[in-house]
């Protein structure tokens, strides 16, 4: 009787349970009201990001609607991505033009003529890629006589070197190693709005190079610091000159930075201040002031060929080559704070300069200093060589140089080897 009783209670307790749970489901799938808020954990209205330019996309009509899951964190990164990307500051940098494809042909061939040679090590350089720059292998003919052809060399990060290694040439042997690359080669546009361009604050070891004096660049003599500070001095007077002027008159687009710090050339005399607190007074950007410096050089230097003289020697005389005006150019740049280097490209060079914005993010913009007036962008299609004017050879230690050259070295020679560089273009087309 007593098992009995027990059996009966245990069932409507059971009971009891059902109908208390069956009443709770009931209440929790009444429908939401109009206006009601989710929960706080409930997944409400969601947007999709395309997934290169993390913009809301238009919903999938195919898509099955969305469940009750939490967002997932991949989702969640995604979000912080857009909202990252729309706070991100504009690109003030230099803007890719128009492309030119192009081929050509570097190699090393050497000959050992009236005896066998030992221990060859030859060196030339080789395009690399750049941001306006892409460069790949199309075709390599390498003989058997060159040992580790895939030795190649970067000196200080800007230049690269194909190292061909032969141990024993016999007498009357030839090795060669010969590599055709496609080089596509862009353009760069001057940007539109260069006021919140300014000399950069911090500098690391690298950039810091480019404001040292170096062979022909003489950025600590005292005629160059005393120039530079001349140019300032009368831009600041005079304003930007007629040249600076009619470059800006082809500019439409109105500067989207009104507030800008840092707007005028500390590093020769000019204090900082907001860019209208610097229109008030009169003061320069620090864009004016570069052009200021490049403006100089091209109406006082004579473009005139000749063996290289350096900055120092074009300003006593009043002319010189392309060397000669973008050291002179680069030299003034550097003695007024302003990072500056040498591009070099076959058969010529100019010189680039380098600005940062108000985050600190850094730009390297290109000039023509001989030739066409071509200020912060360029219309060049001829493969980068290399960049720098202040270089470290292992094969030739104890010397610097402004350009790293070819170089051969020979261990033993019984007669004597025969060497040709070759630098060859095979064809220009477009991309």
């Amino acid at each position: 009787m007593r098992s009995f009783l027990l059996v009966n209670d245990m069932r409507l307790l059971a009971i009891l349970l059902l109908l208390v749970s069956g009443s709770s489901l009931a209440a929790n799938q009444t429908a939401a009201k109009p206006g009601d808020q989710p929960a706080p954990n409930a997944v409400g209205p969601t947007a999709t990001f395309d997934a290169d330019t993390l913009e809301p996309a238009d919903a999938d009509p195919k898509k099955p609607p969305a469940d009750d899951r939490k967002p997932s964190p991949r989702k969640k990164k995604h979000k912080r991505g857009a909202e990252a990307a729309d706070a991100k500051p504009p690109d003030l940098g230099p803007q890719l033009g128009d492309t030119q494809v192009q081929q050509i042909k570097i190699g090393i061939s050497i000959t050992a003529e009236g005896g066998a040679c030992e221990g060859i090590v030859a060196t030339t350089p080789v395009p690399i890629d750049w941001a306006e720059q892409q460069v790949k292998v199309v075709e390599q003919d390498v003989s058997a006589q060159v040992r580790d052809f895939d030795d190649f060399r970067m000196i200080d990060g800007t230049v690269k070197q194909m190292v061909l290694t032969v141990p024993y040439l016999a007498a009357g042997e030839e090795a060669h190693a010969i590599i055709t690359f496609e080089v596509s080669r862009r353009g760069l546009v001057a940007p539109d709005d260069t006021a919140a361009l300014v000399i950069p604050k911090k500098l690391d070891r690298q950039l810091r190079t480019y404001l040292a004096a170096s062979i022909g660049i003489e950025a600590r003599n005292p005629k160059i610091r005393s120039l530079a500070k001349e140019i300032a001095a009368k831009l600041k007077a005079d304003g930007p000159s007629d040249a600076a002027l009619a470059a800006a008159a082809d500019e439409t687009k109105p500067s989207k930075n009104q507030d800008v710090q840092d707007a005028v050339a500390g590093a020769v005399g000019v204090a900082g201040k907001d860019r209208s607190a610097a229109i008030e007074a009169g003061e320069p950007t620090t864009w004016q002031l570069v052009e200021a410096l490049y403006d100089w050089v091209r109406d006082n230097v004579e473009y005139k060929e000749g063996p290289f003289k350096g900055a120092i020697d074009a300003l006593k005389q009043g002319h010189g080559d392309c060397e000669e005006l973008s050291s002179l150019f680069i030299a003034l740049c550097r003695t007024s704070g302003i990072p500056a280097r040498t591009v070099w490209v076959p058969g010529h060079c100019y010189p680039e300069f380098y600005l940062t914005d108000a985050e600190g993010n850094g730009y390297w913009f290109p000039c023509q200093a001989a030739g066409s007036r071509d200020f912060g962008g360029i219309a060049e299609h001829r493969p980068i060589l290399q960049k720098g004017d202040n270089f470290s050879d292992p094969d030739r230690p104890g010397r610097k140089l402004r350009y790293v050259s070819e170089h051969l070295k020979v261990t033993n020679a019984a007669g004597k080897p025969k060497v040709k560089f070759i630098r060859e273009p095979i064809g220009v087309s477009a991309p």
